[in-house]
């Protein structure tokens, strides 16, 4: 792992270029943005508690509240509900919109 958190580059395949990240949970969830993609999503990492390796998703989200709800509900098994993670990300929520 690189100092993002990323794997090395293998193959043909480039590491990919972090444009943000955060990392939450003591690095049970780490959000990031990658610089190569022109619309500025969220895409989340995982390591939940009792799994092997890591589960790798995007949020759908260009909004870092809502990736992280996302995220969080990933890890307790309560996935999102798409229509839920639309009205957030148009209501632009800071925190506890949801």
């Amino acid at each position: 792992m690189d100092s993002a958190g990323l794997p090395p580059k293998t193959g043909n395949r480039a590491t990919p270029s972090v444009l943000e990240s955060k990392t939450f949970k003591d690095g049970a969830i780490y959000l990031y943005r990658r610089a190569e993609y022109k619309k500025p999503t969220w895409y989340i990492r995982l390591k939940i508690p009792g799994a092997k390796g890591y589960v790798w998703k995007s949020s759908g989200s260009t909004d870092e509240y809502v990736a992280y709800k996302v995220a969080e509900d990933l890890i307790t098994n309560r996935p999102l509900d798409p229509l839920q993670r639309h009205r957030a990300s148009k209501l632009g929520c800071g925190g506890g919109c949801l």
